[in-house]
């Protein structure tokens, strides 16, 4: 994929992924003892940069234009966080596909529509 916006935003998720799924029980206690607005001051940064690499990709016409930004942020921040609750629903996903199957369903969501016929 190279240097696609596509293959730069998997990077960011995938390391993310990483990262949360490390700090898991950090990461749990931070949503139940932090409010909401602290919450998103605390993602204002890792948000940025994910918007940057969306904007980089809608300006290449890989990524969709036709939903709002704060709407994409807001669905790939949803997808990031039921990862975890996969597990503690019991389902029996291989932790180390979680990271594929996260990036696949962001990047089918964010993907330009065709212009239909």
């Amino acid at each position: 994929m190279g240097l696609t916006p596509e293959w730069a935003l998997s990077q960011v998720l995938e390391r993310s992924w990483l990262l949360m799924d490390q700090s898991r029980a950090l990461v749990t206690a931070a949503r139940e003892e932090l409010p909401p607005d602290r919450l998103w001051e605390l993602h204002q940064v890792p948000a940025a940069r994910v918007m940057k690499l969306i904007r980089r990709g809608q300006d290449e016409g890989a990524f969709r234009t036709d939903l709002p930004m704060w709407w994409l942020i807001a669905v790939i921040h949803q997808v990031f966080h039921a990862a975890p609750a996969d597990f503690t629903l019991g389902h029996r996903t291989d932790p180390s596909r979680m990271p594929k199957l996260m990036t696949e369903s962001v990047l089918a969501m964010l993907r330009a529509p065709r212009p239909s016929r």
